[in-house]
């Protein structure tokens, strides 16, 4: 069905305080994160390409080693297979996009 509402999409509990909403298509899905205060998803890497987008709240991103913080409007580009995180410095929510699709959508932990 191409036409619906983000609210018939069930949430999924990813990390403690970490809900996401996914939809898919054959080759690309795009996951709705909602992130309570201080919630962490542990360093993982994937072999999906992932760009986040945050829409609003505030989130420490860490990329290969490297920390930013991300407000409202900031984007981040992480290629396949490159060690990331992120913390919620306040509430969040965060679009990303993703491609080739991954299923069942999961955060492995594996610090280097």
């Amino acid at each position: 069905m191409p036409f619906f509402n983000l609210d018939s999409v069930p949430a999924e509990d990813v990390a403690a305080g970490v809900k996401v909403r996914n939809v898919y298509l054959k080759s690309t899905m795009m996951s709705v994160v909602d992130y309570e205060e201080g919630a962490v998803v542990p360093p993982h890497r994937h072999l999906h390409e992932q760009i986040s987008f945050v829409v609003d709240g505030e989130i420490e991103e860490t990329v290969e080693g490297k920390t930013q913080v991300l407000k409202a409007g900031d984007v981040v580009a992480v290629p396949s297979n490159v060690l990331h995180s992120s913390r919620a410095l306040k509430k969040s929510r965060v679009i990303c996009s993703s491609s080739p699709v991954m299923k069942p959508y999961k955060f492995k932990s594996e610090a280097p």
